[in-house]
């Protein structure tokens, strides 16, 4: 370590001038540039650096962390413009990048500087000096600030240049996101729904489309669920959409394809399938299932439903859908003689559906069970609540007083010439010589049970029994 500095490296800056204009070493010149205390001194030398010296060194300090005027004492030494353009890309001060795209005159440069210069401000400057559309695309393709490659797309019209971009070129996902809606060959955006990079550019371009075999081989094949969904979305051809209801690993593609699905034969197998599975202990319809019955509307195919079905809770929901009065009608024949009460609750459902009086008389004639025949009562148009409330009071009541005062309004109707109390009285009668019991003669105790005991005129009540009054009519 020696005692004595350079007169360029003094705190003086007039006296490290005079030093500095005194030299000629090219060598202590650079030296200089490096490591003196003052911007003024680092650029007088520069300046004094001789041109026969590469050009790179004048590159290299341009493009350096040297103060502006240094920069700017570089960048006014070079003649060439590879060299304005490394310059004007570089991360050098802002006026210093400036200042080198302005003394660039060919295009292709001026491309290169609006493709990679890290000032966005040079980028913009740079790229609102081109022209073609060439230069257009390869900034498009790749250039450093995402906007700028938005910009350039925004110029870009050649539906070639766009497909190209989507399927090789670009770089960026917004870039071939934007290409895509740019788009309007058909062909072209049928290309990128089968093969394009990345889903989100699949499904736009799938949304452009509606060719169907094309869309089919989206549905059917491709591994995202969510360029199927939208595949499907836009797919009307039926045994395809039939063959992703039936094969397809996500529900919600299920779902949506059991949307469009118009055939109404599809719908019924894919109901009676999901009939044949585990709905678990809840016994919850399965989704599917659910949403194929709720777009079945042929009459026929939903009673085949209820016919077929082995799902308690489907063939409920399918007879809400039942409003065909003959459907119903073959039906209530078919359960009309219950032997346990689930099939009994759903007889009465049936019935509560049939608002057809013929088909209401008719199957009140073939019913056999007293309780079945007031039900069916209950449905008609001449339907006299005061006989259901005695037959009810007669029938059914646990306590004997009830029965009693369930007597006397039978005997109050049929005093009063009330058809529909003779036809129960009628049925009461011959329900109980099926069971052979004499009805007439019977009583009934408080138990609810019916005996026989007394005679024809034998109508007094002992204790906690009431003698059946008699039928009153010959006819």
């Amino acid at each position: 370590m020696g005692l004595f500095k350079p007169a360029w490296q003094s705190k003086n800056i007039e006296k490290a001038r005079r030093a500095v204009e005194r030299m000629t070493d090219q060598q202590k010149l650079k030296l200089v540039v490096s490591e003196a205390k003052f911007p003024e001194i680092q650029a007088l030398a520069v300046n004094k650096i001789a041109y026969y010296h590469t050009q790179q060194t004048f590159v290299d300090i341009a493009t350096s962390n040297y103060d502006v005027i240094v920069c700017m004492a570089a960048l006014n030494k070079l003649t060439l413009e590879n060299h304005f353009s490394s310059v004007a890309e570089s991360r050098s001060h802002l006026e210093v990048c400036m200042a080198a795209l302005n003394k660039l005159t060919l295009e292709n440069y001026i491309s290169d500087v609006a493709k990679s210069s890290s000032h966005f401000e040079v980028c913009m400057a740079a790229f609102n000096r081109l022209k073609s559309e060439k230069y257009y695309y390869d900034l498009a393709k790749g250039a450093f600030h995402v906007d700028v490659c938005m910009i350039a797309l925004s110029r870009i019209s050649d539906e070639t240049l766009l497909k190209t971009l989507v399927l090789r070129d670009a770089y960026k996902l917004p870039v071939c996101v934007e290409a895509v809606k740019k788009l309007t060959d058909l062909s072209a955006l049928g290309e990128i729904a089968l093969s394009g990079r990345s889903k989100e550019i699949r499904i736009i371009a799938i949304e452009k489309i509606s060719d169907q075999e094309i869309l089919a081989e989206i549905a059917l094949k491709d591994k995202s669920w969510e360029v199927r969904l939208a595949a499907v979305k836009n797919l009307e051809h039926q045994e395809t959409l039939a063959e992703i209801v039936r094969n397809d690993t996500d529900k919600d593609v299920e779902l949506v394809a059991i949307e469009k699905i118009t055939d109404q034969s599809f719908l019924v197998d894919v109901i009676l399938e999901y009939d044949k599975i585990y709905w678990g202990y809840s016994g919850e319809m399965p989704v599917i299932c659910k949403k194929a019955l709720s777009q079945l509307t042929d009459q026929r195919l939903i009673d085949k439903i209820v016919r077929e079905s082995t799902q308690e809770r489907l063939k409920e929901v399918a007879l809400e859908k039942l409003t065909d009065q003959q459907c119903l009608a073959e039906l209530a024949r078919i359960y009309s003689n219950a032997d346990d009460f689930s099939t009994e609750i759903f007889w009465e459902s049936i019935i509560d559906k049939i608002t057809d009086q013929k088909i209401l008389t008719d199957l009140s004639k073939i019913q056999d069970n007293l309780k079945g025949r007031l039900k069916i009562y209950t449905q008609m148009d001449n339907c006299d609540k005061k006989v259901i409330e005695a037959i009810n009071e007669l029938l059914y009541s646990s306590n004997w007083s009830e029965r009693r005062k369930g007597i006397s309004m039978m005997e109050n109707l049929l005093k009063n010439d009330c058809i529909a109390a003779k036809m129960f009285w009628k049925l009461i009668a011959e329900v109980a010589e099926t069971k052979h019991e004499d009805i007439h003669k019977g009583h009934f105790d408080n138990g609810g049970n019916q005996s026989c005991h007394g005679d024809h005129n034998d109508h007094t009540d002992t204790g906690n029994s009431i003698t059946f009054p008699p039928y009153p009519f010959n006819d």
